[in-house]
């Protein structure tokens, strides 16, 4: 292939993958809550898949938008957590923005919270072990 064939096949590559990680985050602002475990059960195989492609296509861009996705609802939903499970929850319009999908207007839905929390360090278990180097390039 020639460089600019090269560069266009990334190209199609990168953009696939981030219309995927685009569908799934943005899918659960969509979805009814009573349809909402189906959803997540659909959106954490498509992210596992898209974890996946990214390893194998060795895609850098959408690989590293993915990772401040990941890092982001990680931390939201640790610090949500930690407030719920040892203070108790208490009026916080930043968490009903960020946690939208999950709440629905007098009490969130902890299950969910709890499953994002535990998909965002399994994607990111994934993408450690991905970038592991082996061989005779380890340890340099």
């Amino acid at each position: 292939m020639s460089d600019t064939e090269t560069k266009k096949s990334n190209f199609l590559n990168e953009f696939k993958a981030f219309v995927l990680i685009f569908m799934t985050i943005f899918g659960f602002f969509n979805v009814e809550n009573k349809k909402m475990l189906y959803f997540m059960i659909l959106a954490s195989v498509l992210l596992i898949a898209v974890v996946i492609y990214i390893k194998e296509n060795d895609l850098k861009f959408t690989k590293h938008f993915l990772n401040i996705i990941i890092v982001f609802y990680n931390i939201t939903t640790l610090i949500f957590m930690v407030q719920y499970f040892i203070g108790g929850i208490e009026e916080n319009k930043l968490f009903e923005v960020l946690l939208k999908p999950f709440y629905d207007g007098e009490i969130f839905n902890i299950s969910a919270i709890i499953w994002i929390f535990v998909l965002t360090l399994f994607l990111q278990m994934l993408q450690v072990n991905s970038n592991r180097p082996s061989g005779e390039n380890y340890g340099r």
